[in-house]
């Protein structure tokens, strides 16, 4: 994946991407990026690897593209697609066509320029509002579009931090590397966010990180 949000929201980088895509080349490999969670909107373009500019020849999609409804796909370079015939590929639940339709529908909404522009507005103020925390038990806030990280420093608990913020009415969750991963949803507004950064500063605060 280009972003790794399982170990704390790393952006990879546009070097280490075109290597491995260099390498796959070379060696005749295919490369696939898993875009469960980052793609379809998250970091402002429709799909991650957009903002680094390789070229996967997989691409794997599933919970945002039909809200909540279960369903995945898979993007295939056509290289790739030309070798697979009718049967070759299985699924469990697929083929539903009330999944299939909702898919269609919360495609179109997502894949409108509109709508990632505001993702993109919303993802930089969000993001340039951190940057100005100056609490010190924060080690480094990185992301891309609506998918941040606050990595805290060491001895700073990240799940307490979670845990008041959402006696207080924000959910956020914990990621690998003592980092809060902030995901909000797609549609949030400023007002949402300014919410957001009130309860950010309380807990801060409240739990003496300071």
């Amino acid at each position: 994946m280009s972003i790794n949000h399982k170990g704390g929201i790393h952006p990879a980088t546009p070097e280490f991407l075109n290597a491995l895509r260099e390498k796959c080349d070379e060696f005749g490999a295919l490369l696939a990026f898993d875009e469960i969670q980052c793609g379809l909107g998250r970091t402002g373009k429709l799909f991650a690897y957009e903002n680094f500019g390789v070229m996967p020849d997989l691409l794997t999609m599933a919970k945002p593209l039909a809200n909540g409804i279960p369903i995945g796909a898979v993007i295939l370079s056509p290289n790739v697609a030309s070798q697979i015939a009718l049967g070759d590929h299985g699924t469990t639940f697929g083929g539903s066509p009330f999944a299939t339709k909702v898919g269609h529908t919360v495609f179109s909404i997502i894949s409108s320029q509109d709508f990632l522009n505001n993702v993109i507005e919303m993802g930089q103020y969000l993001h340039s509002e951190l940057l100005k925390f100056t609490f010190p038990a924060i080690k480094e806030i990185r992301g891309i579009g609506l998918m941040i990280g606050i990595e805290l420093k060491e001895g700073y608990d990240t799940q307490e931090f979670v845990d008041h913020c959402r006696l207080q009415g924000l959910l956020c969750i914990s990621a690998g590397s003592n980092t809060i991963r902030l995901v909000p949803p797609l549609i949030i507004a400023k007002e949402h966010i300014d919410e957001a950064l009130r309860v950010f500063r309380h807990t801060f605060d409240v739990l003496s990180f300071i």
